[in-house]
């Protein structure tokens, strides 16, 4: 067997290797000196790096042997920042994607040192993701902190030359917390997607983002800002606009200033955490009343808060407008929202929230209705949908889904109390029911009743479609897969 094992040509044991994963491939590195020797020197192999001990991270590091580098360091606290931004900084030139994540969050002090570690040319560099702060660097709450938060931002400023002296192929930035200077960055020029929070951006700082020749994705988490007084520049075309953190959005009247300058309302996707007649805004000329709505519990880096939701509308014209973190019965009220119901095709929702329709709810287009369910349909009554009834005249497709949580399930009672009293349905037309990712406990008898009602039943093999909050999170992310 040795002898078999020396026989293989060293740049076909390398491509073996890299089907390996990598615990195998620090395993191949044991068996003998002939494949410790290729492996540690086919950097390919080492090229994907998640971490949080210095000691590792330096170790494959050295292994990368200066190939373009996908790096994850998690679990960064005040002991290992310094060791590690030095890594960063000394390896920086052939990082192509680049993740650091402290927990618990640094001191704010540490923001010129996380800046210094991007004083390098980074010619390799794509994608950056950077939590290593809180969202506010200052204490205490809005807005008691904006002067302070101003005092630091002029204790350390980021000077345009210091940043990433060159960066040309940076595509996606999200960092917390960059101080950006009041003027154009050169290695932020080549940037399709930008996050920032910032408490408060200067009429300077945002006309420098809106300058950004390539920015097509944006997401301030501000809590104030100047707008500027001249207009936009020609060749700004946002593609998605988030507003997040304190700034008060207002969509009464006119536009709000700073929506306005970035592009709104012509922005296919856009995103807030609410605002004064959100609704209307989401519904006006260029938009139009939606196709689709979806409605799923809001999460925050995948903390749900089950007592908030999210609503996503989608309309004929291609435009996503997302009501992020909002209480619906409060900011989002089911009789308000009943002239765009009536145009509704397709409607995705949680069971919970379905069950607080107003009774004045009618769904006469609705054509697929997707629910999800949660563990908890299991601790409660079998028939524990309201007295009223909903018009459905025309579904065709009612699919039930499952959550990630593997207890997921309904009661067969309450799926026929669903389609046979809650939803009002065309019985010489009845919709088909798909069932996907879901426990269903039920008796004989109940589920013959439910083929009785219904046009088939379905069980597909597969997940749910996840929840569109963990795309709308993930999409800043960067992640790292040994």
């Amino acid at each position: 067997m040795a002898a078999v094992v020396h026989q293989l040509p060293i740049e076909l044991a390398c491509a073996v290797f890299e089907f390996l994963c990598f615990a195998d491939r620090v395993s191949a590195t044991h068996v003998c000196k002939c494949w410790r020797t290729a492996s540690l020197e086919h950097g390919v192999l080492w090229s994907h790096i998640r971490c949080r001990d210095v000691a590792a991270l330096t170790v494959l590091l050295g292994r990368a042997l200066r190939v373009p580098v996908d790096l994850e360091v998690f679990d960064i606290n005040a002991s290992t920042a310094e060791r590690i931004l030095d890594l960063v900084e000394v390896h920086l030139c052939h990082i192509r994607v680049l993740s650091l994540k402290a927990f618990p969050k640094l001191d704010p002090d540490c923001v010129p040192r996380v800046h210094r570690a991007f004083a390098n040319p980074a010619p390799h560099l794509e994608v950056v993701d950077v939590r290593l702060f809180d969202g506010s660097i200052a204490p205490g709450s809005y807005p008691d902190w904006i002067p302070s938060a101003h005092a630091f931002r002029q204790r350390y400023p980021t000077a345009t030359d210091a940043f990433l002296p060159l960066a040309p192929r940076l595509r996606q930035l999200s960092f917390r917390t960059l101080i950006l200077p009041n003027g154009p960055v050169d290695a932020l020029s080549t940037l399709a997607r930008l996050e920032l929070d910032a408490v408060s951006l200067s009429a300077a700082q945002i006309f420098a983002i809106a300058s950004l020749p390539r920015l097509r994705s944006l997401h301030l988490d501000i809590a104030e800002c100047e707008v500027p007084p001249t207009p936009p520049p020609p060749a700004l075309r946002l593609e998605e606009l988030r507003i997040s953190g304190a700034y008060p959005v207002s969509f009464s009247n006119t536009p709000d200033p700073l929506l306005r300058y970035l592009g709104f309302p012509h922005i296919r996707h856009f995103a807030s955490y609410g605002g004064a007649d959100w609704l209307q805004a989401m519904t006006c000329a260029p938009r139009s009343l939606p196709h689709t709505v979806i409605v799923e519990h809001w999460s925050i880096e995948q903390d749900f808060n089950l007592f908030s939701q999210a609503w996503r509308l989608i309309d004929d014209g291609g435009f996503v407008s997302d009501h992020l973190d909002v209480f619906t019965g409060e900011n989002f009220r089911w009789p308000d929202a009943r002239p765009m119901l009536a145009n509704l095709r397709e409607l995705v929702i949680l069971n919970v929230e379905l069950k607080r329709a107003d009774h004045t709810v009618e769904f006469p287009q609705l054509l697929r209705l997707c629910v999800r369910f949660d563990a908890s349909c299991l601790s409660i009554s079998r028939k524990n949908w309201p007295a009223f009834s909903i018009p459905c005249p025309k579904l065709r497709t009612l699919e039930l889904w499952g959550t990630e949580d593997p207890k997921a399930g309904v009661f067969g009672a309450q799926i026929l109390h669903l389609v046979g009293s809650f939803l009002l349905l065309d019985r010489k037309q009845p919709p088909d029911l798909i069932i996907r990712d879901l426990v269903v406990i039920h008796t004989a008898d109940e589920w013959k009743l439910l083929e009785g009602v219904m046009k088939s039943i379905q069980r597909p093999e597969g997940l749910a479609p996840r929840p569109f909050v963990v795309e709308v999170q993930s999409k800043w992310r960067a992640t790292v897969t040994e």
